[in-house]
């Protein structure tokens, strides 16, 4: 093989490789409703590629930095607090917007699954707390089954090992990451849910960002729609901007007989991606 050659090929595989890497998916999650006076508890986030989500930084910093703003953080934008102390409700929306029209843009799918704590320490036995870690770990668990169902559909049918991104330091991390842990060391698990690994960060990490952001809305959409019937309140302006009309078959409200399914199957086979996609958002 001439030298030329050589180049040429050493060229060829270096594009391959990067296009490979390129390709990969990962998806970033968030947890909501960690104050133990919440009656809610949310694992949240979005899926998407490395060349999406590196558009998708370059965008939302570039947001950011207009704004002047470090970090999104959707609870203070909310009560504009810290970064966002003295902003009218214009320009939150406005900042808002900017913000969801790149999620829209740049990430594949939201993936979400809600619980009332009250309800998952009433249904969901304890054998099935302790593998899972607690709640949190449980909640990502459904997430990881998920995702699986996604990647598994014939229009895609990912089989790919997918990477999974937390947020470091909060109170679900651990039971995340015991979760990660026992799913990982199960063959057949491992290869139903696609799980390739698992690494926390901080929320200087922007895709971080935008799944505080869904974690919150799903916070809102149950604690406003399932949790406080009596009130009747509209869907938030800020759920309807980030969603429109689409369906959202992989964010999931665990309600009481979800977790009585769940549980009951878990006890016979464990929890598969056909069994997920039984249990529609209500």
């Amino acid at each position: 093989m001439s030298n030329y050659d050589a180049l040429n090929h050493l060229s060829r595989a270096l594009f391959l490789k990067r296009t490979q890497t390129m390709a990969m998916l990962t998806i970033y999650c968030d947890d909501s409703g960690t104050d133990a006076a919440s009656p809610v508890a949310v694992v949240a986030g979005y899926i998407s590629n490395v060349a999406q989500w590196e558009l998708f930084s370059k965008e939302w910093g570039d947001v950011l930095k207009e704004f002047r703003i470090n970090r999104m953080r959707r609870a203070d934008l909310e009560n504009f607090r810290g970064e966002f102390k003295n902003w009218q409700p214009e320009r939150r929306t406005a900042f808002v917007k900017r913000l969801q029209h790149i999620i829209k843009k740049r990430t594949k799918t939201p993936i979400a699954s809600i619980v009332i704590k009250e309800d998952f320490e009433r249904f969901i036995h304890d054998p099935l707390k302790q593998w899972a870690g607690g709640m949190y770990g449980f909640l990502a668990y459904t997430c990881l089954v998920g995702v699986g169902e996604w990647c598994h559909k014939p229009s895609r049918n990912h089989c790919d090992p997918i990477q999974w991104v937390f947020e470091c330091g909060t109170e679900g991390s651990s039971q995340v990451a015991q979760m990660f842990q026992a799913t990982y060391a199960d063959e057949e698990y491992r290869k139903i849910s696609r799980l390739g690994g698992w690494s926390f960060s901080g929320k200087d990490v922007t895709p971080l960002q935008a799944a505080d952001l869904l974690a919150y809305e799903c916070f809102k959409f149950a604690s406003n729609r399932i949790v406080d019937r009596s009130q009747q309140r509209p869907l938030r302006a800020s759920w309807l901007g980030l969603f429109e009309d689409e369906r959202l078959p992989y964010v999931k409200l665990l309600d009481k007989q979800s977790l009585e399914f769940f549980a009951a199957r878990w006890e016979k086979h464990g929890f598969t991606d056909e069994d997920y996609m039984r249990r529609p958002l209500p």
